[in-house]
């Protein structure tokens, strides 16, 4: 049934990635993280319920199985925090390295997986 006025329209679902044909892949993201307190509302937040922010980047090596994820987060409850995990999948092995500058303390610590 047409009604004058409307406009036929054809939508076709777009063809999904072959992740396996790329090289590798990457982005950068920012999230917000929000603090809500006592509060369970899932609505917009209101102002001053802003808690940090954070920034970084993900890398991922499909051919050879490597993946590298690097994060900044400023005023959380404990400081600025860098974080940067990295897993190698041939030589089984995960990294982690995370600095609390405020804190003044760092880690690196690996894990065989």
């Amino acid at each position: 049934v047409m009604v004058p006025g409307d406009i036929a329209v054809l939508i076709e679902e777009p063809q999904a990635p072959r992740f396996e044909a790329l090289g590798g892949l990457s982005f950068d993201y920012q999230a917000t993280v929000y603090r809500l307190g006592d509060t369970l509302n899932f609505e917009p937040p209101a102002v001053g319920h802003r808690g940090f922010t954070t920034d970084g980047s993900i890398w991922v090596d499909l051919q050879k199985r490597r993946f590298r994820l690097s994060g900044d987060a400023s005023r959380t409850k404990i400081g600025n925090l860098t974080i940067d995990l990295v897993a190698l999948g041939a030589e089984r092995a995960v990294y982690a390295n995370i600095n609390m500058t405020m804190q003044l303390e760092q880690q690196c610590v690996a894990y065989d997986y």
